[in-house]
């Protein structure tokens, strides 16, 4: 992941991507607590999107 973030070029898109893919396969669980909870916060309060409700919301829609 360091190297994708670092790497240059559409960095951002790419280490978003990937770490989707990692994120579904791993699962959420597997993801580093501390940052996982800072993007959870800095989405909810600086940009109003509750990324919990809205994967609850689309996990209701598969099943």
């Amino acid at each position: 992941m360091a190297f994708i973030i670092n790497y240059g070029r559409d960095n951002d898109t790419v280490g978003a991507v990937a770490g989707a893919i990692l994120g579904a396969y791993w699962g959420a669980d597997r993801l580093p607590q501390a940052q996982s909870k800072l993007v959870r916060e800095v989405c909810k309060n600086q940009l109003g999107i509750d990324l919990e409700k809205l994967a609850q919301q689309m996990t209701d829609k598969v099943y």
